[in-house]
C-alpha cells in the first residue's frame, strides 16, 4: 500500500509519496539488449528496453500479478499488462500470440504469451524486426526502468553459492573456487559478501548468512582459511544479525567493520592485530543523534590510520563521514549529485583507500547508472562522473559495486550488472580506464552471474574477489 517515505539516514522526515514495491526478476537476462532505455528516450518514447529474440519465444512473467491482453495496441501492438501487487504494471509489447485469458493471475516465472515483433506482421505493431519490448508503469503513471527497478528493489531474502578468486599483479585470475559454509565442509551460501586485505598478506572475509547472521573468517598467505565463526550481537552472546556488511583493512593490522542491521541502522566494530573484538555500536545518522539506517554501506582504511564510512541512507542519499586514528568521527555528510548541489542518490556504494590518502566512491546511482568520484588528502572532492558500460558509451548499470584500491596507485571496479553478469575494469594511476570486461564462471567461458560482489586489495598488488552467485 501507499505510505510516507520513512526516515533517512539522519532521521529527517522526507516529504512525498513512495510505493511499497512488488518483487520483480528479469527473465530475459539470457537475452541480448538491443535498444536500452535512454535509446528509447532519445527517439521521444516514454521508455523501454527490447531484447532481440526469434519470433515464438516463450515470455514468462517478471513478477505475480494479473494478466491483460490487449490486441493491436496501436504501436506496441499485441500487449500483455501484468497488474503486480501496489498498483504497478508491467508490459509486454509486440507478441504473436497471447497464452492466457484476461484476468488470469500468474505466479513470476507463468508463460504469459509468445514474442514477436516481425515487421508486418500481425500482432508487430510499429516494430522492424524480432523482438520483446518491456517496461514497468508505477501506481502514479510513470514510465520505470525495469532493470533499474530490480537494481534498487532486489528481492527479498535472496542469496546464493560463495566464491573466491584472486587476481595476480600480472593481471591474471585463478578462476572462482566455492567456499564452504559455517560448522561445514559443504559449499555455503550467504546474502552479502565483503573482503578486506591486510598489511601482512592475509585477508578478511564477512558474510551475512542465509539466517541473516554475521560471520567473519581469515584467508591466510598460503591460501589456508580459517572456519567462519560468529560476531556476537549488541548486548548479546547471540549472533549478530544484519542486511549488509563491509569491512576495511588498517596499516596498523586492525581490521574495522560496519554493518547494516537488521534493524536498517549502522553499527561499527573493530579487530585488533592480536585479535581481540570491540564490542559493535552504533554510529548517528546525519544531522541527528539518533542511529543512522541505512540501505548500504561501504568502509576504506587510510594511509593514516583513519577510515571512512559511505552510506546509502534510508532516504537513499549517499553519506560520507570519517574516523579518525584517535577513534573521533566526523558528523555524516551529504554527497552532492552529478552536476546538482543536491544528495547524490543511489542505491549501493563502495569505498576504497589510496596510497596517496586519496579515496575513490563509486555507486549505482539513479537507474543503477554506476558513477565514480575521488576525494583528495585535503578533503576536496571530484565531482561524479559516470563510467561507461561494456561495450557502449553509455553508462554501465549496476546492481552491486565495489573497488579497491592498490599500492601502485591503481584501483579496480567490479560491478553485477543489469544482466547479474560480472564484470571488471581497472582504473590507472594517471586516471586512465580499461573498458569492462567479464570473468567468467566457474568451468565455462560464458559470464559468472551473481548479486553481491566484494574486491579488495593487497600488498603485492593483487586482489581477492568474494562473490555471491547466481
Amino acid at each position: 500500500m501507499a505510505a510516507l517515505t520513512g526516515l533517512s539516514a539522519g532521521g529527517l522526515l522526507v516529504p512525498g509519496r513512495a510505493y511499497a514495491g512488488p518483487a520483480i526478476h528479469n527473465p530475459f537476462g539470457g537475452y541480448p539488449i538491443t535498444n536500452g532505455w535512454q535509446d528509447h528516450l532519445n527517439r521521444g518514447s516514454r521508455g523501454g528496453i527490447d531484447f532481440g529474440m526469434r519470433v515464438g519465444t516463450p515470455l514468462p512473467a517478471c513478477g505475480a500479478g494479473t494478466v491483460t491482453n490487449t490486441p493491436f495496441n496501436g504501436g506496441g501492438g499485441h500487449t500483455v499488462t501484468i497488474s503486480h501487487s501496489e498498483g504497478y504494471r508491467s508490459q509486454y509489447l509486440h507478441l504473436s500470440q497471447f497464452a492466457l485469458a484476461n484476468g488470469t493471475y500468474v505466479p513470476a516465472g507463468a508463460v504469459v504469451g509468445l514474442s514477436g515483433g516481425a515487421a508486418g506482421a500481425p500482432g508487430s505493431g510499429s516494430s522492424t524486426g524480432p523482438h520483446l519490448h518491456w517496461h514497468m508503469i508505477n501506481p502514479a503513471g510513470a514510465y520505470l526502468n525495469p532493470l533499474a527497478y530490480i537494481a534498487q528493489n532486489p528481492p527479498a531474502g535472496a542469496g546464493g553459492p560463495m566464491f573466491h578468486q584472486i587476481r595476480a599483479a600480472s593481471g591474471a585470475w585463478t578462476g572462482f573456487q566455492p567456499l564452504n559454509g559455517y560448522q561445514t565442509p559443504a559449499h555455503g551460501s550467504a546474502k552479502d559478501m565483503a573482503v578486506a586485505g591486510l598489511p601482512d598478506g592475509t585477508a578478511q572475509m564477512l558474510i551475512v548468512g542465509l539466517d541473516d547472521g554475521v560471520y567473519h573468517r581469515i584467508r591466510n598467505t598460503n591460501g589456508t582459511w580459517s572456519e567462519f565463526q560468529p560476531l556476537n550481537g549488541v548486548g548479546t552472546t547471540g549472533t549478530a544479525r544484519g542486511k549488509r556488511v563491509a569491512i576495511a583493512g588498517l596499516p596498523d593490522g586492525s581490521a574495522q567493520v560496519v554493518i547494516v542491521g537488521v534493524d536498517d541502522t549502522v553499527y561499527h566494530r573493530i579487530r585488533y592485530a592480536d585479535g581481540n573484538w570491540t564490542a559493535f555500536g552504533r554510529l548517528n545518522g546525519f544531522g541527528t543523534p539518533s542511529p543512522a539506517g541505512a540501505r548500504d554501506v561501504a568502509i576504506s582504511g587510510q594511509p593514516d590510520g583513519t577510515a571512512q564510512v559511505v552510506i546509502v541512507g534510508m532516504d537513499s542519499g549517499i553519506y560520507h563521514r570519517i574516523r579518525s586514528a584517535g577513534g573521533t568521527w566526523s558528523e555524516f555528510q551529504p554527497l552532492d549529485g552529478n552536476g546538482t548541489g543536491t544528495t547524490a542518490i543511489g542505491s549501493a556504494v563502495a569505498v576504497a583507500g589510496l596510497p596517496d590518502g586519496s579515496s575513490q566512491v563509486v555507486i549505482a546511482g539513479v537507474n543503477g547508472y554506476l558513477h565514480h568520484r575521488i576525494r583528495s588528502a585535503n578533503g576536496a572532492w571530484s565531482p561524479f562522473q559516470p563510467l561507461n558500460g561494456s561495450g557502449t558509451s553509455s553508462p554501465a548499470v549496476a546492481k552491486d559495486v565495489t573497488v579497491a584500491g592498490l599500492p601502485d596507485g591503481t584501483s579496480q571496479v567490479v560491478i553485477v550488472g543489469a544482466d547479474d553478469a560480472i564484470y571488471h575494469r581497472v582504473r590507472g594511476a594517471g586516471g586512465s580506464w580499461t573498458a569492462f570486461n567479464s570473468l567468467p564462471g566457474v568451468g565455462t567461458p560464458t559470464p559468472a552471474r551473481g548479486s553481491r560482489v566484494s574486491l579488495a586489495g593487497l600488498p603485492d598488488n593483487s586482489t581477492q574477489l568474494g562473490l555471491v552467485g547466481r
